[in-house]
């Protein structure tokens, strides 16, 4: 970070140098990750630290703030513009995809599944992780007025703002503010369930997390089902599909050096394979099942697409600032590719098989 040090913080940063960084981070010590263009900055003062996070929240929603903007601008997704107006963005404060059509793919896919969810194994509460702004909770709270809704999120607070501005008729949905994986978090999220199974799911946050991660993920995952039962899901990704990625990697290079840039990671650079994330899983007690993410309807007649008559410097300059780097050509054949190719990923606990 671009700031001057005190005395005494220039000081702990000397004597940490007797330290390895790995004792230093089990002491507290954090690591930002700014991409891979950049070696990750090991901070170790508690001001530095709680800046770096600070930081990083704010950068990261810039993402959340892009995928609410593209179902809004893109989409026939309800109370997706209403939720985009209220955040009142400017073009620099979040980052276009340039293809809407993964946002939607994804959104449409995890809410069939909760509606199936619900209506064949009768869970009554969910819990969407990383929630950002999409608007599952009024859509679901609408269609099924016993439905308990949980969002947590680093911008939940500002999350229920809009939808209170929205939809003050709503009040079946709770916010949890702050990260999902810190131990805080996650004890408020149990002590908001009730008895009875529950759906947790996320979209879009799979790909930030490595192993590490993954593996804490999967401990309050765990927790959870162990306690009520239901199932947890997510949505595919680039950083499951090695393949798919090769095939289209030079298309969406630009994509990617935002997202790095944005979120201040490079882990959605990395790759595991399928059968990785699988074995990776199994090992955490969980059976997988896939669901491919096929049968729902895009928006291609309203997505934002290159124009090919315009000069090679205005397109790249708009493929790099305003997302708008596909024609409809290479937009469908890429959704087509990843609707035979991405299958969402449901677990269940293995012990509860056949409840």
């Amino acid at each position: 970070m671009d700031k001057q040090f005190s005395l005494e913080q220039a000081r702990l940063m000397e004597q940490s140098r007797s330290e390895s960084d790995a004792q230093l981070v089990e002491k507290g010590a954090f690591y930002v990750d700014r991409g891979l263009e950049t070696p990750p900055q090991l901070v170790v003062t508690e001001e530095q630290i709680e800046n770096a996070k600070s930081e990083m929240a704010r950068e990261i929603s810039r993402t959340s703030f892009g995928t609410i903007n593209e179902l809004g601008a893109y989409t026939d997704v309800p109370y997706a513009q209403e939720l985009a107006s209220g955040l009142g963005l400017k073009k620099e404060e979040y980052i276009k995809s340039g293809m809407p059509f993964w946002v939607e793919l994804r959104y449409k896919c995890s809410d069939r599944i909760l509606v199936d969810l619900i209506d064949q194994q009768g869970i009554k509460q969910i819990v969407e992780l990383a929630s950002g702004f999409t608007p599952h909770a009024i859509n679901l709270v609408d269609k099924y007025p016993d439905i308990k809704y949980v969002e947590v999120d680093y911008g939940a607070e500002l999350k229920q703002k809009i939808v209170e501005s929205v939809r003050p008729d709503i009040n079946r949905v709770e916010y949890v503010a702050g990260n999902f994986l810190n131990d805080d978090t996650q004890n408020k999220i149990e002590s908001s369930l009730e008895p009875g199974p529950v759906a947790l799911f996320s979209e879009g946050l799979m790909m930030y997390l490595d192993e590490e991660a993954r593996a804490k993920l999967g401990g309050f995952i765990k927790r959870i089902l162990a306690k009520h039962g239901g199932a947890f899901f997510f949505e595919d990704n680039t950083t499951f599909n090695p393949e798919f990625r090769q095939r289209i990697g030079p298309i969406i290079s630009q994509l990617h050096k935002n997202l790095a840039s944005a979120g201040k990671t490079s882990v959605h650079q990395k790759s595991w394979s399928q059968e990785v994330i699988t074995k990776e899983f199994s090992e955490m007690g969980f059976d997988v099942v896939r669901i491919p993410e096929q049968g729902v309807s895009l928006s291609f007649d309203s997505y934002p697409y290159r124009d090919v008559t315009k000069d090679i410097a205005t397109q790249q300059t708009e493929a790099e600032t305003e997302g708008k780097k596909l024609t409809r050509e290479e937009v469908e054949s890429i959704a087509e590719d990843a609707q035979q190719t991405f299958n969402m990923w449901v677990l269940k606990l293995k012990d509860q098989n056949g409840q």
